[in-house]
């Protein structure tokens, strides 16, 4: 294989798999030299811009929940004060619900009234995307952050 024939079949950025070399002289065959290079480039997948993979792979990897969750935890005093921040933490987000670990079952009791006007601010603060609050108490992971 000469040097134009191999910067022929290169991608731009990875050289060719032994399966696709093998798929594209099949091609050729196939088709030609003709016809061969565009049935090629018609089976090759559409390219994709970096943003909208990165999107999809964070999505895939419930990355937006990830984000979301630290988004509230960097703001948690501002939500909801800083009494209330000293005992409770936020643990994870379960599809519109956010999980608060509290330090205790007498600020269970004392948030319990507080609850749907949590859920209020927090579906404001986040569009929407966390509706409600529901209080878990504490385990090893949340008593060390508390």
């Amino acid at each position: 294989m000469t040097p134009s024939d191999h910067a022929a079949n290169d991608k731009g950025w990875r050289r060719l798999s032994r399966r696709e070399r093998q798929r594209e002289e099949l091609m050729l065959d196939w088709y030609g030299e003709d016809d061969g290079p565009r049935e090629i480039e018609a089976h090759q997948a559409p390219s994709e811009q970096l943003g909208q993979v990165l999107n999809r792979v964070f999505h895939d990897l419930n990355m937006d929940d990830k984000v979301l969750l630290r988004k509230i935890i960097d703001n948690w005093p501002q939500l909801v004060g800083a009494e209330i921040a000293c005992h409770t933490a936020p643990e994870i987000i379960q599809r519109d619900t956010l999980l608060v670990a509290i330090s205790d079952a007498s600020w269970r009791f004392r948030l319990q009234s507080q609850l749907r006007y949590l859920g209020q601010k927090l579906a404001e603060f986040t569009d929407g995307e966390v509706r409600s609050v529901k209080l878990v108490t504490g385990g090893r992971s949340a008593t060390s952050r508390i």
